[in-house]
């Protein structure tokens, strides 16, 4: 698990939302000597791999009042995992029998993934303003709407690249502040 810090946009028409978005993350290792490039004592060099994912999904607004939204929605979610890893041999200049030194020069690995997401977006408004001036949409008037929201989402994920294939599903909830602008119809 991480956390992990995203940001993302969000357009729409009616009650028809689409989103993209990206997310970057440092998961830790629980055991940086475990065997998952089909290799023995090829090990990671780093405690935490980098997380970089992103995704982009289609969403219908089921409900949709003054102070909240209920959005599900669909799509596809890439994810990539990087680290640095090398190959290690027993130091013979010490007597300890676990004392390694690295054998090889340092690589990287990137091993990614892109498959089905899934998600709900709740959404609490809690602020809410009429401009006077167009900002973002020429010769209409905007309603600026303040969100915070909650969304469980789930992504399959299938690592081929790893030494025996990984496969699963990644779960998770984000919670994001969203600003949001839309068009009116008046003059």
């Amino acid at each position: 698990y991480s956390w992990l810090f995203n940001i993302g946009l969000t357009g729409g028409y009616g009650r028809w939302m689409l989103k993209a978005d990206i997310s970057y993350g440092q998961p830790r290792f629980e055991d940086m000597k475990m065997d998952i490039y089909g290799k023995a004592n090829r090990w990671a060099m780093n405690r935490y791999a980098k997380q970089l994912s992103g995704s982009v999904s289609l969403g219908f607004r089921v409900i949709d009042t003054k102070r909240f939204a209920l959005t599900p929605h669909v799509g596809g979610g890439w994810s990539s995992y990087t680290w640095d890893y090398a190959d290690f041999d027993k130091n013979e200049n010490t007597p300890e029998p676990d004392d390694m030194k690295i054998a090889s020069e340092v690589m990287k690995k990137t091993v990614p993934s892109f498959n089905v997401m899934a998600g709900i977006d709740l959404d609490w408004k809690f602020h809410t303003v009429v401009s006077d001036k167009s900002i973002f949409m020429p010769g209409k008037r905007e309603r600026y709407t303040s969100m915070l929201r909650l969304t469980p989402y789930f992504m399959r994920a299938e690592y081929s690249k790893f030494v025996p294939e990984r496969n699963g599903f990644q779960i998770g909830i984000s919670l994001s502040y969203v600003g949001l602008a839309r068009a009116l119809s008046i003059e």
